[in-house]
């Protein structure tokens, strides 16, 4: 504790103790486990139940840096711990530059055994793309679950790219789920599905959401942290139109 002593004198700040260190790495930790405990608790409460070493199929749509860097990381025992009875095919989707190495690697045609109990895929492009490719064509299953980690669907400029894979996931019933940082962004989210007329099957705080809280922007009063909210859908709900 000498060192973060000396720090505190140098900073002219005070000192905050074995107790606040303790505290600080705490949050910098749950920020990095919120992804996978994250994952593995929606694939164990919102996928179908399967017999004892029967794989479940996850899709991660949207994927940019944090999912890449979890994987290589080895954070996905996390999601085989939330799910002990089956092994998990975990397929990451996204065109953005950081899932353009996991593609080159492990694509659908080449999918890649990183642990004994998970199947590593991911594929460069659009998911409505990807599924008009893959899984139209039976090349590879229909997911049990699609999840994207803070999509962004409340922005401007970034909805529509989203729309068609919306859509998709609606009609094909894919049990679907999105994290968002913050209250702003869950309810403005929230908004765009409620458009497409969705059945939620939960929509709230999270759990297990990353205790690494930070200031908005451009509202200092607006706080975010990873995972913050947790929305989880399921086909449109047809009986509005009877």
């Amino acid at each position: 504790m000498s060192y973060i002593k000396g720090v505190s004198i140098f900073a002219e700040r005070p000192e905050i103790g074995e107790d606040g260190v303790l505290d600080s790495l705490k949050r910098l930790v749950s920020g990095v486990l919120t992804h996978p405990v994250t994952i593995g608790k929606i694939v164990n409460q919102y996928t179908p139940k399967r017999k004892k070493n029967s794989p479940k199929s996850v899709h991660l749509v949207g994927t940019d840096r944090p999912e890449a860097t979890m994987i290589y990381a080895g954070f996905y025992n996390e999601i085989l711990a939330s799910n002990a009875l089956n092994p998990i095919k975990l397929t990451l989707v996204s065109p953005d530059e950081a899932n353009q190495q996991l593609a080159n690697d492990c694509s659908p045609a080449n999918p890649m055994l990183i642990n004994p109990r998970c199947k590593l895929t991911a594929w460069d492009g659009l998911y409505h793309d990807f599924w008009d490719k893959y899984i139209n064509r039976k090349r590879v299953e229909e997911p049990d679950l699609v999840m994207g980690i803070h999509p962004g669907l409340h922005a401007d400029g970034i909805y529509e790219f989203w729309e068609p894979t919306l859509e998709l996931l609606l009609d094909k019933e894919i049990v679907t789920c999105f994290t968002v940082l913050d209250k702003e962004e869950f309810q403005s989210s929230l908004m765009r599905l409620d458009a497409l007329f969705c059945r939620y099957l939960y929509k709230g705080i999270n759990t297990f959401a990353s205790n690494h809280v930070k200031q908005t922007p451009h509202d200092a009063d607006l706080m975010w942290a990873s995972n913050m909210y947790l929305i989880v859908f399921q086909v449109i709900f047809h009986a509005i139109f009877f």
